[in-house]
């Protein structure tokens, strides 16, 4: 990982633990954030933050994703940042490879988001006769 791409993530992990990020992981219920107020999330060996910022009647998400971060190692994890604008009372969904997925529920008038995790489920269709 380039020098710019490190100062980018602890960049936007230290902006979101100035705005007063919330820890959240499996074990923790739903969490509501207001405009700007960062996320910090453990889903399963990843590690999302996030932020959204109200845009008229919408939430524009940010998300970036990473494994996550090991003390032992001089190592940063590549990031992927996910940018999703939720329509105020609609709901997107973000998905890892491992670990439970992410809902982000916008409300009315894109005052607040509501984040939850929930244990993907496997469709399988029933077999024709």
């Amino acid at each position: 990982m380039n020098l710019f791409k490190k100062s980018a993530l602890l960049g936007f992990v230290s902006l979101a633990v100035a705005h007063g990020a919330l820890p959240v992981n499996a074990g923790n219920a739903a969490r509501t954030i207001g405009a700007a107020q960062g996320i910090t999330l453990l889903v399963g060996n990843k590690q999302a933050v996030g932020y959204y910022v109200a845009d008229g009647d919408a939430c524009n998400l940010t998300v970036m994703l990473s494994d996550t971060y090991d003390d032992s190692s001089n190592d940063v994890p590549d990031a992927a940042r996910v940018n999703v604008r939720v329509g105020a009372g609609t709901s997107s969904r973000v998905d890892t490879t491992d670990g439970p997925s992410l809902t982000f529920s916008c409300a009315p008038g894109a005052k607040s988001m509501k984040v939850e995790m929930s244990e993907r489920t496997t469709y399988v269709a029933a077999p024709r006769n």
